[in-house]
């Protein structure tokens, strides 16, 4: 099992989001390159600044999780939602990832 905080396919949402456009390169190489399960985190948890963190506002959180979203339905993505406080957030995403992968 490899997780990954960050594929080339969430690369062109972020490209989009901070740069206003994605170049063709990153694009080709995401479309060469798909997980086989996707944890989509909800932007409902409180905000905890770090220097690498963007988008403290909570409107501008739910805008990007709702780009991500849209791109993992138009991949045809399979992907789970997990909500909640970050102490509940682990056993949610240990759950799914045992639920998606049952051999583990």
């Amino acid at each position: 099992l490899l997780v990954l905080d960050t594929d080339p396919w969430l690369t062109t949402v972020w490209s989009r989001a901070l740069f206003g456009r994605c170049p063709d390169e990153v694009r080709a190489a995401a479309e060469r390159q798909q997980a086989d399960h996707y944890i989509l985190l909800t932007p409902d948890a409180p905000w905890v600044d770090a220097d690498q963190r963007y988008f403290p506002d909570v409107g501008d959180r739910g805008r990007f999780f709702d780009e991500c979203r849209a791109l993992l339905d138009d991949i045809g993505a399979a992907y789970v939602t997990i909500d909640g406080p970050h102490e509940a957030r682990l056993a949610k995403a240990t759950s799914a990832v045992r639920d998606a992968f049952p051999g583990l």
